[in-house]
């Protein structure tokens, strides 16, 4: 807090310098009792008895959409359910759906709008709006008689095919209609409408806030709750969209607060958060919005599931508000995490909008944003007129987040006659007045708090000057804090700022005591502050005048919150100032003569503007015209680059999504990725030397290639398969994960999860493995046969037995295989078993799709393969054979000739000759030598076959057959000598014979 704060240590020797021995001193008692509220207790975050009812703190008046039965801005509202009657609310927020606002193209009616804001600022609060389409729960939005809840564009957005309606599992859901977010006409149509309403509304001082809303259910920036079994990827929003929707609002808003939802995406988690983090480093001035307030998942959407959201969300509370609200549950477990979540996360506003009535409620709104405490404060208690003189102030935040926007403590002299007689503006900045609470410390923050170490308030001391005419007399110091509007005007609408202080009046001011003025002793020098003629900004310089009477003035300071940071001694006296932070600055010029007389010229009040580092600008190289199939490994470049500042390109970080791939400190600007099936949009972040970003877009698709094996061949079987080795095809064709993203981020770049494994041989593994998962590989069988599964897994010892599931060609092979525990599991070391399935099953032979589906249980997957539970049978090795000539049903019959060359099947196999081709014949020679018939002939395959010959005297009976087959060598001739001598015997016949062996 440097040079606006001054700690207490420093209190005591500064004071001594400052205050004349008759000081006054005022220690404000802290309110023990809310506004009219009763006493509610106290809760853990140091808060006082009762709330103190701020704008942008606290509890806020949450309404359902209009129109609403009662048809009045007044109907509608939420019940404040657990909240006491009379609650003092200081913002209300309703919802709006488009199609409420514009019926006809280009014709707009904010009339809702314009009504809630009246209503308001009659009340003394301000109204807060967001503007959506997907809502279900709409009512007649039209007034033509029917419910509007399926159709929250105006009609003609659906008529132009800028959308479509879901069927849903969800009645109220079933046909709702929702636009194609991407497409260029439908973002006109909406930049359209954004752009009338800031035309209408940005800087009315009516107007809290504006939520970026339109897209996703709710306007909540996801398209969960609706019921869709799929979603096409048309209806969901791309980063690049999401950037656009970001842009649009922030040029038509540029002063009106707006607030931005972190974008989780369960249909396309790649996505989830790339609106958010843009719009949190491309617009500083965006607050964030949260509407589950008590539920698990705030903290996890902040948290690990989302990184990219966590980093952006971290400490923006410091800068802009957290406002939320409930969706939790509701009971007392929900309420206590509720505040638990507020005090964590540094919540500014809670909706009244929960349903359980508890006093716990009561607590968490309390919690909820700034609580100041003026704990002291010190003055002179005789000022010469025209003299300067130093106010010191202590102030605490017992809240759990800053103000956000400018209020301005002003101290004021009032005469007897209650007219104010003079005013000056605190250097105080309660935009900068973090919570000051420190440690564990759940009490009141005081000065005896402040003394046991528990609490840190700051001290502000502010150099002031009685006005020379001021007529001496006794006076009334009041402090009054009103809230100034973008006008530079205490706001018109809004009361002055309630303190954790007892004494407010009814003017919304704090008497602290009298301060008597007296007439001057010396003549002092007067002296007056020109203000530069263009805001100030941060390091921009600036240049100030001052002016003084009478001419003996020896020099001059320029004070900035009561720091001197320029310093002239010859009129004209012109200062040069570069403020180094941005928000508020109190600025005096401090003039002292020859004398030694000092006075200080009314106080200038300036607000300083962050530093006008714009950002650069680059394109993303032009990617492939038609898609290419995944997966692509593509070459991105960031080409263009350009800063309108001159500053120096100092990296550039490349994304898929929401996913970071990896960054490039020097030209050429360029990174190498896979990309998987899919549409992925590329983004590069570009930041120059004084970290202004730089966003740059480009979508590309990739298709899924063709179902086939992961590098082209199919794996034989009785080798290792390399589960990584899945095939292609895109998820719920060749392989189904149930996470989004490859957790493991090895090998491949689908969402299976995959890492490196500490397996023998190295390589990968398949792990984070869920029930219901599943894989696909094209195998080749080799030879026919009965198989045994055999699988490589680690699984720890303290978890059930994991479970697995293998079809092939889509029909069970192996169903629910009880899989080993395999013992010891950390970090570093799994012990890995080769497990074998008990049975074996029949495959035959050829190219087989299989599937692995993983059940119940955990572990790790290295690799299958599978093992021949015995040799091959005869029929085995004809299917096969027959297979391999493609031969299939009644033509693979051993007796079927499909060549009709007199030769069935077995005998072509037995020779070798091709069964679906009539010849050659095999090569069978009969002859005659030594009076003994011969048959010659070479045997092709002999495994599994019987030969013999048979001999016959007249073709019709045959003689038992003479077994040869033990005789045989494959591919080697062979002669049979028959027995018969040709002598003896009138006629005779052979002929061989081939049987199948069972």
């Amino acid at each position: 807090m440097s040079e606006i704060w001054t700690r207490p240590a420093r209190l005591v020797g500064i004071c001594a310098a400052a205050l004349s021995s008759a000081a006054g001193v005022i220690q404000p008692p802290i309110i023990p009792y809310g506004m009219g509220e009763g006493d509610f207790g106290t809760n853990g975050v140091g808060q006082t008895r009762g709330v103190v009812p701020n704008p942008l703190a606290g509890d806020f008046r949450w309404g359902w959409q209009d129109p609403y039965p009662g048809g009045t801005p007044a109907g509608g509202w939420f019940p404040a359910r657990g909240l006491p009657d009379g609650r003092v609310f200081r913002d209300e927020y309703k919802r709006f759906v488009w199609r409420a606002l514009e019926r006809v193209p280009g014709v707009y009616d904010f009339s809702l709008i314009e009504q809630h804001l009246q209503q308001a600022a009659n009340a003394g609060r301000r109204f807060a709006f967001r503007v959506m389409i997907l809502s279900e729960y709409e009512g007649d939005v039209d007034n033509d008689g029917q419910p509007d809840g399926k159709l929250g564009a105006p009609s003609y957005i659906e008529s132009a095919g800028l959308g479509r309606r879901m069927p849903s599992t969800k009645p109220e859901c079933d046909g709702i209609f929702v636009p194609h977010w991407n497409d260029p006409a439908f973002l006109a149509h909406v930049e359209a409408l954004v752009r009338a309403l800031g035309t209408r509304f940005d800087g009315d001082p009516r107007l809290a806030y504006v939520d970026i809303g339109i897209y996703g259910h709710w306007g909540e920036w996801h398209m969960s709750g609706l019921g869709f079994a799929t979603l096409p990827a048309a209806l969901n929003a791309t980063p690049e969209t999401r950037a656009r929707l970001v842009d649009i609002f922030a040029a038509a808003f540029p002063t009106t607060r707006l607030l931005m939802i972190p974008d989780t995406d369960g249909d396309f988690p790649d996505r989830s958060g790339t609106g958010f983090v843009y719009a949190m480093e491309r617009h500083p001035r965006i607050g964030v919005r949260k509407d589950n307030l008590g539920n698990i998942w705030f903290e996890q959407e902040v948290g690990d599931w989302f990184a990219n959201i966590r980093d952006a969300f971290h400490e923006r509370w410091t800068t802009a508000p957290l406002v939320t609200e409930f969706f939790g549950g509701e009971d007392d477990a929900a309420l206590a995490r509720a505040e638990s979540q507020v005090i964590r996360y540094h919540v500014s506003m809670v909706a009244a909008n929960q349903w359980l009535e508890s006093t716990q409620r009561i607590e968490i709104g309390k919690a909820a944003g700034f609580r100041f405490q003026l704990n002291r404060a010190e003055w002179p208690a005789v000022v010469p007129a025209g003299h300067r003189f130093q106010i010191v102030s202590r102030w605490s935040n017992v809240g759990v987040a800053p103000a956000y926007e400018r209020w301005a403590p002003t101290w004021e002299l009032y005469d007897a006659n209650s007219q104010r007689v003079w005013s000056a503006r605190s250097r105080l900045d309660l935009r900068r007045l973090l919570p000051t609470t420190i440690g564990a410390d759940d009490d009141v923050n005081t000065e005896e708090t402040e003394a046991q170490g528990s609490n840190a308030p700051v001290v502000v001391i502010d150099e002031l000057a009685v006005p020379s005419n001021l007529p001496p007399g006794t006076y009334t110091l009041r402090l009054h804090v009103p809230l100034i509007a973008t006008d530079g005007q205490p706001h018109p609408y809004l009361p002055p700022l309630a303190l954790a202080t007892q004494g407010r009046d009814a003017q919304g001011r704090y008497p602290l005591g009298s301060l008597t003025v007296s007439a001057p002793a010396v003549s002092a020098p007067t002296v007056s502050l020109t203000p530069p003629s263009v805001a100030p900004r941060v390091g921009v310089q600036s240049q100030l005048s001052a002016s003084t009477e009478p001419a003996a003035v020896t020099r001059v300071e320029l004070l900035v919150n009561g720091e001197v940071v320029s310093t002239d001694t010859l009129a004209p006296y012109v200062f040069s100032w570069t403020p180094a932070t941005a928000g508020g600055a109190v600025l005096v010029a401090r003039a002292t003569d020859a004398n030694g007389s000092v006075s200080v010229s009314p106080p200038l009040a300036l607000e300083v503007g962050p530093s006008p580092n714009r950002p650069p600008t680059a394109t993303l190289s032009t990617l492939p015209p038609t898609p290419p199939s995944a997966p692509a490994t593509l070459t991105v470049v960031a080409s263009d680059l350009a800063d309108p500042d001159g500053d120096a390109i100092v990296r550039v970080e490349f994304y898929r999504g929401r996913q970071r791939l990896g960054q490039s400190t020097a030209p050429p600007h360029q990174l190498t990725t896979t990309l998987g099936a899919g549409t992925h949009t590329l983004i590069a972040k570009v930041f120059d030397e004084h970290g202004a970003v730089g966003w740059a877009f480009r979508t590309v698709e990739v298709v899924n290639p063709p179902k086939g094996p992961y590098g082209g061949t199919a794996r034989q079987i009785t080798q290792r398969i390399e589960l990584e080795d899945y095939d292609l095809g895109g998820e719920g064709i060749s392989w189904w994960d149930s996470t989004p993203a490859n957790e493991g981020g090895a090998y491949r770049n689908d969402s299976v999860d995959i890492q490196p494994t500490n397996d023998e041989g190295g390589g990968f593994h398949i792990a984070w493995v869920n029930e219901g998962e599943w894989l696909e590989f094209t195998v080749d069988v080799r030879e026919s046969n009965e198989y045994h599964l055999r699988l490589r897994l680690a699984s720890p010892p303290n978890v059930a037995n994991p479970v697995v599931s293998v079809a092939v060609d889509g029909q069970s092979a192996w169903p629910a295989q009880v899989l080993p525990k395999t013992g010891r599991w950390d970090w570093d070391f799994e012990n890995w078993q080769t497990w074998q399935s008990p049975q074996a099953v029949r495959l035959a032979k050829g190219r087989h799709v299989l599937r692995i589906t993983f059940g119940a249980g955990m572990a790790n997957y290295n690799w299958i393969s599978f093992i021949a539970a015995r040799p091959q049978t005869s029929a085995e090795r004809f299917a096969d054979w027959a297979f391999d000539f493609g031969l299939q049903d009644e033509r693979a019959h051993p007796s079927a000739d499909p060549d009709q060359d007199t030769l069935p099947n077995l005998l072509e196999y037995a020779f070798g000759t091709p069964p679906n081709q009539a010849g050659p014949y095999p090569p069978l020679r009969c002859s005659v030598a030594a009076d003994r018939l011969r048959l010659s002939f070479t045997p092709h395959e002999i495994e599994g076959l019987k030969y013999w010959v048979e001999a016959s005297h007249d073709l019709r009976t045959w003689l038992p057959g003479v077994d040869i087959s033990a005789l045989l060598v494959r591919g080697q001739p062979h002669t049979y000598v028959d027995t018969a001598d040709l002598r003896a015997v009138p006629r005779r016949f052979l002929r061989l014979r081939v049987d199948m062996l069972p």
